[in-house]
């Protein structure tokens, strides 16, 4: 048994949920990339003279 969409308007539901299931994982994997590269930084925050500021 072949699951065929029965009507235009099931097969247009289709190829929505299956974009914004895309779109999802994409925003999902940058999201995930940019917190990945956040951890491995080391910024230095400078004083108003540019001189780093000591942290712990």
């Amino acid at each position: 048994m072949k699951l065929i969409p029965q009507s235009v308007a099931e097969k247009e539901d289709l190829y929505v949920r299956l974009f914004l299931s895309f779109v999802s994982v994409v925003f999902l994997s940058i999201v995930l990339a940019v917190y990945v590269v956040a951890k491995k930084a080391n910024p230095v925050i400078l004083d108003e003279h540019g001189k780093p500021i000591q942290t712990k």
